[in-house]
């Protein structure tokens, strides 16, 4: 760590990754041809509500299938397989107290802790809550079947917090057998996990539970993990085109620590310890969540269908920050909503009308309390802190309202617009129970109309190019609007909404080789291999089955290139003396530009080869701070370049194995990018074996990340104060396990 890195090493691997693209487009036409199915079955995005295949969209927007989400991984957080989509950054994959900070196009970069900026969705219920917070503590990625990721701007589609969207869909068993499957998984560090699921499927319900324990003593000190998830769903079709689906998800993490920052001599010392005021506070958090839901869905006729959701979630949370004054934080969450939609469909001649009318009401209630610490010596000599001094009590309501109109019109087999609106009114309210200091309540309004133009162009049987222009804004969480830095209670009075404007134009596509390929999995990013159609002969018509992986002889690409501009910027920072606390400001302008390239090509027979690159240039506009000017400097936290090149192998039932080489840029600091991380390659490697025997079926694995026991650094504290601005990541680390499917 220091100040501005050189990237040659980094650069020569990408130039040559770029310079041997044209030998795989055009140097195999010698290979066997496959004699096997030539292609599957395109998935339509249902995080564009108004459903498309990925080549229709006018959007940039990027397809996982299970086996890609759950073959030979973790499964602890999405981070394992974030890095093979273009344009999506991840950072602090070890830091369970503060969670996996994901960016799509540098939103999400800034937050404090969790996920800010996306929407994320599972099952078509919210795990954010409307002031724009996500969290995936209470995610199971070991059921997740198919994960959508929508790049840039979806405001009009989501309303606050839509710099991007993960729209994930879990597991459904099958009518063929009823499904027991279960997993143990060991590593390094202490890492232990386990996981059980089961579920059938009738003529007109099915029903799926799946629960797991999660254990780690992590790399650092002060990083131990344990946490314990329950996920169960039920769906019944009352009639053809018309479900009911009922979801439930629990999950309890009774221990979360936060080993903090360091500073770049620590790391250089010692990576593996914890901040010294960390270890002191014995910081970190307990959290319980619940959530629970229902989705109803019934297709009246070919013209008119409908849509309902409404769920009610729960979370509890005990933080414990490094600071003495505020710092231990007790939390009650009540957050509940629902959603419904029309949707109208219209053939006129040769062209086809889609209309989509929708609302959204959400409510965020929070009973917020914080503590000071007590500083008591022990016998031994030593200093604990304990909760001590009730120092801020508050009642913290977030209302959203959203409506929204959705339209595409195809005007013919090559051309289709699409058009959506939507309006927000947020109703912001701080209730002050602690009057000690005066009656502190207050409240905060905020509301926007957000506009998105599209059209694609489809040049071929599966290749398209598009462009969008597409508006969003942000407002302040209620965490962010509480931390006052005069430490008072009510609400920041002068933090502002961050806007921003979005042009991008892409193209995208399939195309067929003559290499015979086996993907296991969904190694073309814009499909998958599931190939979920609906079950035939059932009346569950909208709950979709899984079919077995295909063969096929196609490669896919994947170009975008976007402009954004934003305004009021919300920028974190720090105050001298409160380490590990964080505060917000807001930024004039800046501005992003961005190109993103996704490139798979089936190499011969079972190979696979992945390519994806994000070149970022997000600078300040107009920014100062004092007399301090940041116009012209790079937003932190967000590398300049950023790249993976992936290998994979993989047998129908049998060898798989990979080889990804992942390189990342340096990762500026503060906003003054006066210090920086830097940059690093990481080499990953993967096998495992799939064996089917009379009544089961066994699949061990292995896995090796970071082989070549490179030091990097795997969060960026943005504005840190004592220059404690790194969390370094683990060095060398061993992962493995088996997994056992009952036939």
């Amino acid at each position: 760590m220091h100040h501005m890195t050189k990237l040659s090493n980094t650069k020569n691997i990408v130039f040559l990754s770029i310079m041997v693209l044209p030998i795989f487009l055009f140097g195999q036409q010698n290979a066997p041809i496959d004699t096997l199915p030539k292609t599957l079955e395109v998935v339509e995005i249902a995080a564009t509500r108004l459903t498309l295949t990925a080549i229709k969209a006018p959007l940039a927007v990027t397809v996982l299938d299970k086996k890609r989400l759950q073959t030979a991984t973790q499964q602890l957080s999405p981070y394992e397989v974030l890095a093979s989509i273009p344009g999506v950054f991840a950072l602090n994959p070890d830091n369970f107290s503060q969670d996996l900070r994901i960016s799509i196009r540098g939103f999400g970069a800034r937050a404090a802790f969790g996920i800010r900026g996306i929407r994320l969705f599972t099952d078509g219920l919210p795990e954010g809550t409307p002031d724009g917070q996500a969290d995936v503590d209470n995610l199971d990625m070991g059921i997740i079947r198919q994960m959508e990721v929508l790049r840039g701007a979806a405001s009009s589609l989501y309303g606050n917090a839509a710099g991007g969207v993960i729209y994930m869909l879990t597991e459904n068993p099958t009518a063929r057998k009823p499904l027991f499957e279960g997993q143990l998984s060991r590593g390094s560090f202490g890492f232990q996990r386990y996981q059980m699921k089961m579920g059938q499927k009738f003529n007109k319900f099915l029903y799926f539970i799946n629960a797991s324990s999660n254990y780690t003593e992590g790399y650092r000190a002060q990083s131990q993990m344990k946490n314990s998830i329950f996920n169960a769903k039920m769906a019944y079709a009352f009639k053809p085109n018309t479900q009911l689906t009922l979801l439930a998800n629990y999950g309890n993490s009774p221990i979360a620590n936060d080993p903090g920052g360091l500073t770049a001599q620590q790391i250089r010392d010692n990576p593996r310890q914890a901040g010294a005021p960390n270890l002191l506070f014995e910081t970190g958090e307990t959290v319980e969540q619940g959530r629970v839901g229902a989705t109803f869905e019934t297709k009246i006729n070919a013209k008119h269908q409908l849509n309902a959701r409404t769920f009610y979630t729960f979370r509890t949370l005990l933080n414990r920050l490094p600071v003495a004054t505020n710092g231990y934080g007790d939390l009650k969450r009540n957050y509940y909503g629902l959603g419904v939609n029309y949707q109208f469909n219209q053939k006129i001649k040769t062209m086809s009308y889609r209309l989509k009318l929708g609302l959204d009401v959400e409510n965020q209630a929070d009973t917020r309390q914080r503590f000071s610490y007590l500083k008591e010596t022990k016998t031994d000599g030593t200093i604990k802190y304990n909760q001590d001094k009730l120092v801020l009590n508050q009642l913290e309501t977030f209302r959203s309202t959203g409506i929204y109109a959705l339209q595409d019109l195809q005007i013919n087999k090559k051309w289709l617009v699409s058009l959506g609106v939507r309006y927000d009114d947020l109703q912001l309210k701080a209730v002050d129970n602690y009057l000690v200091d005066g009656n502190q309540s207050g409240n905060r309004q905020f509301s926007k109309i957000n506009p998105m133009a599209g059209v694609t162009y489809e040049y071929g049987k599966n290749a398209s190019v598009y462009a969008n222009y597409s508006s969003t804004f942000e407002s302040p969480t209620l965490n962010e609007l509480s931390n006052n830095p005069d430490n008072s209670g009510g609400f920041n009075p002068i933090l502002q909404p961050q806007q921003a404007k979005s042009f991008e134009i892409g193209t995208k596509g399939r195309f067929s080789t003559k290499n015979a390929v086996y993907t296991e999995g969904s190694f073309s990013e814009l499909k998958t291999s599931l190939r979920e159609t609906k079950q035939k002969n059932s009346d569950l018509k909208g709950v979709y089955t899984e079919e077995s992986s295909q063969s096929q002889n196609e490669g896919y690409f994947d170009v975008a290139m976007f402009w954004i501009e934003t305004e009021n910027d919300l920028v974190p920072y720090q105050i001298a003396g409160q380490t590990g606390k964080t505060y917000f400001r807001n930024a004039g302008k800046t501005v992003r530009k961005g190109l993103e390239i996704g490139f798979s090509y089936p190499l011969a027979e079972h190979f696979m080869f992945h390519y994806t690159h994000t070149f970022s240039d997000f600078k300040y506009a107009t920014y100062s701070v004092n007399t301090t000017v940041f116009d012209g400097k790079t937003l932190p936290a967000i590398p300049q370049s950023n790249a993976q090149i992936e290998l994979r192998y993989a047998q129908i039932d049998g060898l798989f194995a990979s080889a990804q080489c992942r390189f990342v840029g340096p990762l500026f600091a503060n906003d003054a990018n006066t210090v920086s991380a830097d940059a690093y390659s990481l080499l990953n490697l993967k096998l495992g074996h799939i064996f089917n025997l009379k009544n089961c079926q066994i699949e061990p694995f292995l896995g090796i990340n970071n082989v070549t026991n490179t030091n990097y650094v795997a969060n960026i504290l943005i504005n840190a104060q004592n220059d404690r601005y790194f969390e370094p990541s683990s060095l060398r680390y061993y992962f493995g396990g088996f997994k056992f499917r009952i036939k």
